[in-house]
């Protein structure tokens, strides 16, 4: 197999935090998804007869909060 060093900066990264409160009974969820904003998520394979190459188009960089309540 063949390296494709062309594509060696082709990072994704997710963050995620969770935080729960004891009273009242609550969890914080804060999540960043797209951390670097990357547009495009390209993952090649090719050997001595072939290339294939995977590509995926990423949504902008967001952020997300929830918080759940318990009873």
């Amino acid at each position: 197999m063949n390296s494709l060093s062309e594509n060696a900066d082709n990072y994704f990264v997710n963050l995620g935090y969770q935080f729960t409160f004891e009273k009242p009974k609550m969890d914080l969820n804060i999540s960043w998804r797209n951390f670097l904003n990357t547009d495009e998520f390209i993952n090649p394979y090719n050997n001595e007869y072939y290339y294939v190459q995977s590509s995926y188009r990423l949504r902008p960089s967001q952020v997300l909060t929830t918080l759940k309540f318990t009873l």
